[in-house]
């Protein structure tokens, strides 16, 4: 009888230090562990060595360790662990499930497309929300002609001097390409030419890690850097930067450049190192308009030839041409003819369509259209980029099979520029 009721004693005792044990335990390795005090694992296979004094049910046993009791223990163990591995693959098969339903509509709209998926040139959409109110707007035409893009580039952000990004994210835009499934690179430029903290190290660095931020945090698809008016000597730290942003994106991330032009390979002085950009990024957009603009004569904004010439120099100076993206304007300039020192007006292609009265002239040599009229200022003479002209561009991509085509800026054309576009690029 004394041995009977030692040994219910004895199995008491067994479970409570047992049900003590289960209200911590942990898995480590494969092996059930609890925390001690301070927090770190102790293995509860050895709990002599790891808690010092405390004492099993076995050591209180007068005759020595039970082996049936142990053995008993340990099936029960057993059993509590089955069930606890039975929880845990139900869990992680319910969440497996749920990933499977959702995680695609989630990621849709960010996800990086590969070529295979895009067939041809790839689109670039460089987006003016500011054109959201003049018709047709820059949204109402986003809507219309979504399925004709593969990346949407609005103007959301700039780098300010000290490295600080200054943000205006229109929610629109963003809304309709989440649905869309159209992946978003937005723009970010230097405010007003800025260049101050490509020099500075530490206003540079905190430029890096905010767009690196910006794009991590918002699962962008990836970033466009478009900085202009830089000077000469900025060269080099143009570089240092990209290099740097390169690192500090998130893997998997797109990193995107424009540069302008140069208009022959012995240039002496200019602003973008060619070879050394491309080296840092996944595309370069070719800027290729604006070669007649506010400050020159009057002229064709992206003549055909010098189009074609700025393409040569980029391959000749080491860009891939599966990295380029040739920039197609869709605007043009209204210059008061004599005026000196006067700047041109820029005028959208779709404010020329819905305003001409007079004849509008397609001029066969540079692939561009013109008209002159006479205001209560004098004579002007405008230059523009339309339907009719985009077709050449296009043709220019394919020729020397550029990896696409990046239009500046959505919001100043109109529809039929689109049906043009999308049939040149052999879309619907």
């Amino acid at each position: 009888m004394d041995d009977d009721r030692w040994r219910e004693d004895d199995n008491r005792r067994q479970n409570e230090v047992t049900s003590d044990a289960e209200l911590d335990t942990q898995t480590v390795g494969g092996e059930d562990v609890v925390p001690d005090l301070a927090g770190d694992p102790v293995d509860l296979l050895e709990p002599d060595a790891a808690a010092g004094d405390f004492e099993t049910a076995e050591d209180l046993t007068p005759d020595g360790p039970d082996d049936r009791g142990r053995q008993e223990d340990g099936r029960n163990g057993w059993l509590r662990n089955r069930s606890a591995w039975w929880w845990i693959v139900g869990g992680l098969g319910t969440a497996f499930v749920l990933a499977m339903l959702f995680w695609p509509r989630f990621i849709e709209p960010f996800r990086k497309p590969i070529p295979e998926e895009i067939g041809g040139l790839q689109v670039v959409g460089f987006y003016d929300e500011d054109q959201e109110h003049t018709q047709p707007s820059a949204l109402s035409l986003l809507k219309t002609n979504k399925r004709r893009l593969d990346y949407l580039a609005p103007f959301w952000y700039k780098v300010k001097s000290d490295g600080s990004i200054e943000t205006r994210v229109e929610r629109d835009s963003m809304a309709e390409a989440m649905k869309a499934g159209i992946p978003i690179v937005p723009l970010v430029n230097n405010d007003r030419g800025n260049d101050a903290f490509l020099h500075d190290t530490a206003a540079r660095s905190r430029a890096v890690q905010n767009i690196a931020r910006l794009v991590r945090d918002n699962n962008y698809a990836g970033v466009n850097i478009d900085f202009q008016l830089l000077a000469v000597d900025s060269k080099q730290e143009l570089v240092a930067f990209m290099e740097a942003l390169r690192r500090a994106l998130p893997r998997g991330k797109l990193l995107q450049t424009s540069i302008i032009p140069v208009e022959q390979t012995t240039a002496k002085e200019e602003t973008y190192d060619y070879d050394k950009l491309a080296a840092a990024v996944d595309n370069v957009i070719l800027m290729t308009y604006d070669r007649h603009g506010q400050e020159s004569d009057p002229g064709p904004v992206a003549p055909i030839d010098w189009v074609e010439n700025s393409i040569k120099i980029a391959l000749d100076r080491g860009i891939p041409a599966n990295k380029i993206f040739l920039g197609i304007a869709t605007y043009g300039y209204d210059w008061r003819v004599g005026a000196k020192g006067e700047k041109a007006k820029i005028v959208p292609m779709k404010q020329v369509q819905a305003e001409r009265t007079e004849k509008h002239e397609f001029d066969e040599k540079t692939q561009s259209s013109r008209f002159s009229y006479n205001g209560t200022d004098g004579r002007h003479e405008v230059w523009y980029e339309d339907e009719r002209t985009v077709g050449a561009k296009v043709a220019l991509a394919k020729k020397y099979d550029l990896r696409g085509v990046a239009i500046w800026r959505m919001g100043y054309e109109d529809q039929n520029w689109w049906d043009a576009f999308a049939k040149a690029l052999g879309r619907k």
